[in-house]
């Protein structure tokens, strides 16, 4: 039975020469990675897209109040939805944030507004001083007692010559700055839904 369909599967391609076989192969190819690109569209431009726009047309403070504070989630999951944001807003990945956050806070199933909104505290004014704690942070670490000031990380520091400072200062800072505001948001959620229920 098994070596009829077979051969009937191999009289089924005799029809077609070469060149035939690999374009409708192809063709399958391109189908999927549209379908795949089109995914990563949606995902990764559009949704984000989508809560940016809505943070903007509603400003800080509606955002806060229907988003963060109206959103039906519990204290515990905005709490990990702010950590998660600082978290990833801290570490050194500029211009894949976004994607990382969104990616992550989905996985999680964490609220993905919260997560992207805190995680846009490294906003380009603010790089050089993120820059200047995590390079102090892996001094630090690293007990390397070399001056650094703010002025040498807008004039002379290349990063790549303290890249091992960097990176290991960048993750206990975001580590230790994620855990900090995600307690500190717990606890001020947890204090106004006791005085709401009061």
């Amino acid at each position: 039975m098994e070596m009829s369909n077979l051969l009937n599967l191999n009289k089924a391609f005799d029809k077609y020469t070469g060149d035939e076989v690999v374009k409708r192969f192809l063709f399958h190819v391109q189908v999927v990675y549209l379908q795949i690109w089109h995914a990563m569209v949606l995902l990764f431009y559009w949704k984000p897209k989508i809560i940016i726009s809505n943070f903007k047309s509603k400003g800080f403070k509606k955002f806060l109040r229907e988003d963060i504070l109206g959103s039906n989630d519990t204290p515990r999951k905005k709490a990990l939805s702010v950590a998660l944001g600082i978290v990833v807003g801290f570490t050194p990945f500029y211009g894949f944030q976004s994607i990382i956050v969104l990616s992550l806070a989905s996985i999680f199933k964490l609220n993905r507004a919260i997560a992207l909104a805190t995680s846009y505290i490294s906003i380009p004014p603010l790089i050089p001083f993120i820059v200047y704690a995590s390079l102090k942070t892996g001094y630090w670490v690293l007990g390397n007692h070399a001056p650094l000031t703010l002025d040498a990380i807008f004039n002379k520091v290349d990063i790549w010559e303290q890249i091992e400072f960097y990176l290991l200062g960048s993750l206990v800072l975001c580590v230790v700055l994620g855990v900090f505001f995600g307690m500190l948001t717990y606890t001020w959620l947890t204090y106004l839904n006791k005085r709401k229920t009061t």
